[in-house]
């Protein structure tokens, strides 16, 4: 890989990058604000069954990729 000097972004590419990363963080809030509202109910009990759920779900697919993998 070759060192690549980093090109200086103009005003109106500073203006716009800024605005897009606004925006997905502010995304991001919205989205960690509903969960944390959805889920404020939940028991530590309901926690580890929704943990334990999902590694079984991703577990099983991965599992599932290894296999075709080595059928192939």
């Amino acid at each position: 890989m070759k060192n690549r000097t980093r090109e200086e972004l103009t005003p109106v590419q500073e203006k716009v990058a800024k605005r897009m990363a606004a925006g997905i963080v502010d995304r991001q809030r919205k989205l960690a604000g509903w969960l944390n509202y959805s889920t404020r109910k939940l028991t530590a009990k309901a926690w580890l069954i929704l943990l334990a759920f999902f590694c079984l779900l991703f577990g099983g697919y991965c599992l599932y990729l290894l296999v075709i993998a080595f059928r192939g």
